[in-house]
C-alpha cells in the first residue's frame, strides 16, 4: 500500500458514520507519510485493523496533523504493534490542536510491547500539542491514557514532545499501565500535561509530588506514568503531570533521571 503523501483540507465539514475493516494499517489514512492533515473531523466511526491502528491515522511519519477531532470512535486492533483512538503511531510528526473521544481495544497478536493509548499508541520523535483526549483503553502490555509509550528514540527521530494536553480517561487497563503513558523510555519530554480522570479503582491520592532519580525506584498504585527508563543524555524534567508515578529508572545510565510529577486532581 502506498502512503498518503499530499495535503488533505476537511474545511471543518463532519464525516459520519464511518466504519472501516481492514487487514493492514487501520484509519481513514492508513498511512501518511510527508503530508498534512488538517480541519477534518470524524464521528461515530468504528475501525477494526490488523495493523497499526487509529482512528484518523493509522501511522504517521513526517507529518502534520492539526485542528482536527474524532469522536465516538471505536478501534479495534487485532495483532498490530500500536493502537489509538487518534493515531496508531507517531514518527517524527507535529500533532496540535487535536481532541478525541474513543475506546480502544488491542490484542497484540503476540507481539512483545505493543502499545495502546487513547490518543496515540506509540510517539517516536515529534511533537503533540493542545490536545485532549476521553474515553478507554484496554490493551495487553503497554497501555495509557494519552499514549502507551515513547519510544527509544528509534531511527535517530528526535526527542518526544508533548506539551499543554490532558486525558480523561476513565478507564484503563494493561500490564504497564498510566494514566497519562504507559510507558516512557528515552528521550520524552512532557510538560504543562494533566491526567484528570480517575483511570484506576480505588485513586485516593491528591495533591502529591514524586521525584525519582536513576537507581532508585518509586512505586505505588494508581500510576499515571506506568514505567520509566531513565534518559541516558541528560536528566529530562517532567512538570504537571497529573497523578501518582510508578517509576522505575534504568539504574545502569550515566546520568541521572528526574522526574517530579504532581497530582493535580
Amino acid at each position: 500500500a502506498h502512503a498518503f503523501n499530499g495535503t488533505f483540507d476537511g474545511n471543518g465539514y463532519i464525516i459520519d458514520n464511518l466504519t472501516i475493516n481492514t487487514s493492514t494499517a487501520g484509519g481513514l489514512f492508513g498511512c501518511v507519510k510527508n503530508g498534512t492533515i488538517q480541519n477534518v473531523n470524524l464521528n461515530n466511526v468504528s475501525v477494526t485493523a490488523s495493523g497499526t491502528s487509529g482512528g484518523l491515522v493509522g501511522w504517521a511519519y513526517e507529518s502534520t496533523i492539526k485542528n482536527c477531532s474524532v469522536t465516538n470512535c471505536t478501534v479495534k486492533c487485532n495483532g498490530g504493534y500500536f493502537a489509538g483512538g487518534f493515531v496508531g503511531e507517531e514518527c517524527a510528526s507535529t500533532i496540535q490542536n487535536c481532541y478525541v473521544n474513543a475506546n480502544v481495544t488491542h490484542g497484540n497478536g503476540g507481539h512483545a510491547d505493543d502499545s495502546s493509548g487513547v490518543f496515540v499508541g506509540n510517539i517516536n520523535g515529534g511533537s503533540i500539542s493542545n490536545c485532549v483526549a476521553s474515553g478507554s483503553v484496554h490493551g495487553d502490555d503497554r497501555v495509557g491514557g494519552f499514549v502507551g509509550n515513547s519510544s527509544q528514540n528509534a531511527g535517530n527521530l528526535g526527542d518526544c514532545v508533548i506539551r499543554n494536553c490532558y486525558s480523561t480517561a476513565t478507564d484503563i487497563t494493561g500490564t504497564k499501565t498510566g494514566g497519562f503513558i504507559g510507558y516512557a523510555l528515552f528521550h520524552v519530554d512532557i510538560a504543562n500535561c494533566q491526567a484528570v480522570g480517575t483511570p484506576f479503582s480505588g485513586y485516593t491520592q491528591t495533591d502529591s509530588t514524586v521525584s525519582v532519580s536513576s537507581g532508585t525506584s518509586s512505586t505505588t498504585s494508581n500510576p499515571v506514568i506506568g514505567n520509566h527508563t531513565a534518559n541516558t543524555s541528560g536528566a529530562t524534567a517532567m512538570a504537571d503531570v497529573g497523578g501518582t508515578v510508578q517509576a522505575i529508572p534504568n539504574t545502569g545510565a550515566g546520568d541521572d533521571y528526574v522526574c517530579n510529577i504532581k497530582a493535580l486532581f
